[in-house]
């Protein structure tokens, strides 16, 4: 299986606390890049996106192990 190696906090500011991804802390409270403080209210399929990223990030899952987890 494959592991994320890139950078964690980064994960962690984008979908909020993951006890499973990393021990730190995100010093600013909204998500990372250029548009990240101007965030807009987001449709049904990223929500259910972003929980699909969470369990992947937070279990280390692959793409397809992570759809069985959510159905």
């Amino acid at each position: 299986m494959s592991r994320y190696r890139g950078p964690r906090l980064r994960i962690v500011r984008r979908l909020g606390d993951l006890p499973g991804l990393t021990r730190k802390s995100a010093r600013r409270a909204y998500p990372p890049g250029q548009h990240g403080q101007n965030r807009k209210k987001r449709s049904e399929y990223a929500v259910r996106l972003e929980e699909k990223q969470k369990l992947r990030f937070n279990y280390g899952l692959t793409g397809k192990a992570a759809v069985a987890l959510c159905t």
